[in-house]
């Protein structure tokens, strides 16, 4: 009898939660479908291909891309025009929706079902094809239970996802290595099954700097391709990778200039670490050439081992500082390299780093778009 009652508690314990736990429940689209075409408001419903999914944080800049290789849209703006889902459908292009989510309560299975709900009617009150999840802070290794939460979030969140918007795409951004890199240390071999693919965020790279507190580039090859491989040898397969790059640059004020011609960096913490690329302001590529490389009296030099360009200035006030950035030379490497691993394709931190407003950066805008070609014509 006392074996009978142990196995009917068991039962029951399995059964409550999901009697107490709602079921996800999402409506028709609230809003009406802004194309001429309403079959363009349907998902797209595409086959697997080379991936080049773009980040924008302007809301108009759309209209002047280069469609020639994009993929996919992440939208990272509140405020952006919904004729972007008429442009981009009518070109095969997917558009997704950015998502975050609250780790103190990530392992309420209320709060998961109730996430999801919110998300997936974001996704189709505005005819989008998906999520981008976006979660950067930090888990510990030993936060077992958000770990295991993160992954059941993102594995509920794709099954309704698919169920709800036929076609769809999931996609989740992480570090440039496994490795615990700025406190995340991830599941995420397990964080992969439930995807479409993870982006491989390969900048920022000098967050927490370990050696010398000096400036050094955002996203240098080396680095950049131990982390992928990191990946690839943690199980997280190929066709589940994108490499996402930048398309900007760190400018460092420098404490002083070294005899070895380093900038040296007052320490500015983060996470724990007291060196971090926090020392430095983040500048579109745009600014870096056609306002900062003009201050130079270095001009544009190149670091051969970090495969990155470089210069130094003097600001108004008087100081020295040194930019940091990525040009179609430097990217080109790091397309070759993701051409030769084999690996789903390529993302940019972001598109709007560019002007498509003024006719001076053409040259520019023109060679960064082109250079896709190093990956796409493989």
């Amino acid at each position: 009898a006392n074996k009978m009652a142990a196995l009917l508690l068991s039962a029951l314990l399995l059964i409550i939660p999901a009697i107490l736990t709602p079921a996800v429940a999402v409506t028709r689209a609230k809003n009406a479908c802004p194309c001429s075409d309403p079959s363009l408001c349907k998902p797209l419903n595409v086959p697997d291909r080379p991936e080049l999914l773009g980040f924008i944080t302007n809301g108009t800049n759309w209209k002047y891309y280069n469609y020639t290789y994009i993929t996919t849209i992440a939208v990272f703006v509140d405020d952006w025009d919904p004729q972007l889902i008429c442009t981009a459908h009518e070109k095969d292009v997917r558009v997704v929706l950015h998502a975050n989510f609250d780790p103190t309560r990530v392992t309420d299975p209320v709060y998961r079902v109730k996430w999801i709900q919110t998300y997936v009617q974001n996704v189709i009150d505005v005819y989008a094809d998906g999520i981008n999840v976006d979660f950067e802070d930090p888990i510990s290794y030993n936060q077992t239970d958000v770990n295991t939460a993160f992954v059941q979030l993102i594995a509920d969140l794709y099954v309704e996802l698919k169920k709800e918007v036929p076609g769809s795409q999931l996609s989740i951004d992480v570090a440039w290595s496994p490795a615990c890199i700025d406190g995340r240390c991830f599941d995420h071999y397990g964080l992969s099954k439930f995807v479409d693919f993870m982006v491989i965020m390969a900048y920022d790279e000098s967050s927490q700097v370990l050696g010398p507190c000096i400036a050094m580039a955002n996203s240098p090859l080396l680095k950049t391709m131990q982390g992928l491989l990191e990946f690839i040898n943690n199980g997280v397969s190929r066709d589940k990778l994108v490499l996402g790059l930048p398309w900007y640059g760190y400018d460092y004020s420098c404490t002083k200039m070294n005899n070895a011609g380093e900038c040296e960096l007052a320490y500015v913490p983060f996470r724990g670490i007291p060196c971090s690329d926090a020392a430095g302001s983040q500048r579109s590529i745009t600014e870096m050439v056609y306002k900062y490389l003009k201050l130079s009296d270095t001009g544009r030099m190149w670091n051969n081992t970090m495969k990155s360009p470089f210069f130094n200035f003097n600001s108004t006030n008087g100081s020295i500082h040194q930019a940091w950035y990525d040009d179609p030379e430097s990217l080109g490497y790091k397309y070759l390299y993701a051409a030769r691993a084999q690996i789903r394709g390529l993302a940019i931190w972001n598109f709007d780093h560019l002007d498509y407003q003024n006719s001076e950066t053409v040259p520019l805008n023109v060679a960064m778009w082109s250079t896709f070609d190093v990956f796409f014509k493989k």
